[in-house]
């Protein structure tokens, strides 16, 4: 696995619905047998060429949560809806106008001025771009994309933070499986049709990947980010026990198919991989939820564990995407 390939894919801002130059990041990657699809809903899918009796599709969701513009204030301030996220997760943050490219600073108010009735409280706060009203209008538009700080780096031995690793890193994995099963000895091991998606708009609950629903698929496997529980003040009765460089996370949700978790947790204990078993008793949903109601396709889901998920500082432990990687690699090689 490239450790790059996860820095290019951070480094390129993908907000939910806006997703077009991370799309085309990978629509320019070419692999020898294998075909991809660009779909007007800002999704892209690899498609093995095989001509197996089995289909499996791995998704990867690939935008990230971000802010929009709401409204502009009349002493200039720009007020902001946080998508994914309560707006004091990054208050203090310098965060960038997409379109402009202009930066500004998520405001705050002094310790014993701020009482919960005013603004930065809940899902709305303001950014202070350092410009008037009148210059203000000439530049954002209800609606606008705010950036979360593109902020890739090395921490510890193993670790990386970055915004965006909810779910850069799931499809950091797949894209490294496709690298893998395009060499010529290892495309021979392949035992299925492989259909691997990079999907968009999961963030806003509209996973979108029209171009496979024509497709005959027989198993989905959802490649998404889990919220870890090691850190302090996460009670783990929501989720279980969630730990960073444990491995990938094997929920047992109502979506998922129990034979096939069976299965993987079966191959990942005799390849000794490391993985975790949770079962999720209501924190967010991903696109395994909208598989499992849309196809008629035996759907599971895999984590990469997460730190402070939906924050402009998500970490992650690379050992997990080495694990999730080999486990994938060896289930489709059976």
């Amino acid at each position: 696995m490239n450790k790059n390939i996860l820095k290019e894919m951070c480094d390129i801002p993908s907000p939910s619905n806006v997703e077009d130059k991370l799309i085309e990041y990978l629509a320019n990657k070419k692999y020898k047998n294998f075909r991809s699809e660009v779909s007007r809903a800002n999704s892209i899918s690899f498609y093995s060429i095989t001509n197996k009796s089995k289909t499996i599709l791995l998704d990867a969701h690939i935008d990230q949560v971000h802010l929009r513009v709401l409204r502009i204030h009349k002493d200039g301030f720009i007020v902001v809806k946080s998508v994914g996220f309560d707006i004091e997760t990054v208050i203090g943050n310098t965060v960038t106008h997409m379109i402009s490219g202009k930066t500004g600073l998520v405001g705050s108010l002094p310790p014993h001025l701020n009482i919960r009735d005013q603004p930065n409280f809940g899902r709305v706060g303001f950014v202070d771009f350092g410009l008037t009203k009148k210059q203000c209008d000439k530049i954002f538009t209800p609606g606008d994309i705010v950036l979360l700080e593109q902020n890739f780096n090395k921490v510890g031995k193993n670790r990386v933070i970055s915004s965006g690793l909810d779910n850069k890193a799931g499809g950091y994995v797949l894209l490294s499986l496709i690298d893998y099963f395009s060499k010529p000895k290892n495309f021979k091991k392949l035992k299925y049709n492989l259909i691997i998606c990079f999907s968009s708009r999961e963030e806003v609950g509209l996973g979108s990947f029209p171009q496979n629903f024509n497709k005959k698929i027989d198993t989905i496997i959802v490649m998404d980010s889990s919220p870890s529980t090691d850190q302090v003040g996460i009670s783990n009765n929501l989720i279980g026990d969630i730990s960073l460089g444990k491995g990938p996370v094997i929920t047992r949700n109502y979506e998922d198919n129990r034979k096939l978790g069976d299965s993987l947790m079966a191959l990942a204990k005799n390849s000794k991989i490391n993985h975790q078993v949770v079962f999720s008793s209501g924190y967010g949903s991903s696109n395994s939820n909208t598989y499992a109601r849309l196809f008629d396709s035996v759907v599971q889901y895999l984590g990469v564990p997460i730190r402070y998920i939906h924050s402009p500082y998500e970490m992650i432990d690379m050992r997990d995407t080495v694990s999730a990687y080999n486990l994938l690699k060896k289930f489709l090689e059976l």
